[in-house]
């Protein structure tokens, strides 16, 4: 695991994955020198067990464990390689990893968070063998957190909240996902007003990336809006999978059992004035 720290030796994420102090040199006689080196350099591994052909598949145990960091908090952590230890000749160089935007990111993790990581694998794991409509703002959120260009990032986390919130087609989507939002994530009147402010000028962002107008966007509110998107959307999971783990069962549900809920939700709350947009 590159980028990842805690002062433990051994911590199960989920039944049968571990992270684990390195024992042993695990470096493949085909890798080069350099990426032997690098291995020697790391210190902990995510060690599972995994027959051929079964579900989930090596790569998904491993984005799932990942993303259950990230959700805890940003973090720089990744994985480059996997072995199989019975078959040294068996090894994979993994591509993707996880992106990081500079000032919002942590390599370090505590007992507590790692705790909490793994609260978060139980629930993704859920998702993803339920394979229903959350398991694809999972993907969109997964992909984001991989993609390499901000626009390609901001807009998958759109599509993730939008997988999330969406109840209804139709015009007044970034009110009626922002009144939402706010809703879900506050109870304090003031916090529910600069929540609903914020995921309305963030969301804004997307209009801009998907119709050609990022130009008009200063290139250092870029990152920045990027990162405050990513953090919005952590904050949503959050709330769904450790503060009201029901709700996992309420937004699988279709577009009328989920309307049903944000109306209840939304009764009464009145948002504040529409801001200018970020961008201009």
């Amino acid at each position: 695991m590159h980028n990842f720290f805690w002062e433990g030796d051994d911590f199960e994420l989920a039944p049968g994955i571990w992270i684990r102090r390195k024992k042993g040199d695990l470096s493949d006689e085909d890798l080069t020198e350099y990426n032997k080196k690098q291995l020697r350099l790391e210190e902990y591994w995510l060690w599972f067990e995994w027959m051929e052909a079964t579900i989930p598949s090596a790569g998904d145990i491993i984005s799932l464990s990942l993303l259950s960091l990230w959700l805890t908090k940003p973090t720089k952590a990744f994985v480059a390689y996997y072995f199989c230890i019975m078959d040294k000749k068996h090894s994979k160089r993994l591509l993707d990893r996880f992106m990081w935007v500079p000032g919002n990111n942590s390599s370090k993790f505590s007992i507590a968070e790692l705790k909490t990581a793994s609260m978060f694998y139980e629930q993704l794991n859920k998702i993803y063998h339920a394979r229903g409509r959350l398991n694809n703002a999972m993907v969109m959120t997964l992909t984001g957190c991989r993609s390499h260009y901000w626009q390609a990032a901001f807009i998958c986390c759109a599509a993730a909240v939008e997988g999330i919130l969406t109840y209804e087609s139709g015009r007044g989507i970034t009110k009626r996902l922002a009144k939402s939002y706010a809703c879900l994530t506050e109870q304090d009147a003031v916090r529910r007003d600069a929540a609903y402010k914020e995921f309305e000028d963030l969301y804004s962002i997307r209009s801009d990336v998907m119709h050609g107008r990022i130009h008009e966007i200063p290139a250092n509110n870029c990152l920045p809006m990027l990162s405050r998107f990513q953090n919005l959307l952590r904050k949503l999971w959050q709330k769904i999978m450790l503060e009201s783990p029901n709700l996992i069962a309420v937004l699988e549900n279709n577009d009328a059992e989920r309307g049903l809920y944000f109306k209840v939700l939304q009764k009464n709350y009145m948002p504040p004035p529409s801001c200018k947009k970020i961008g201009e």
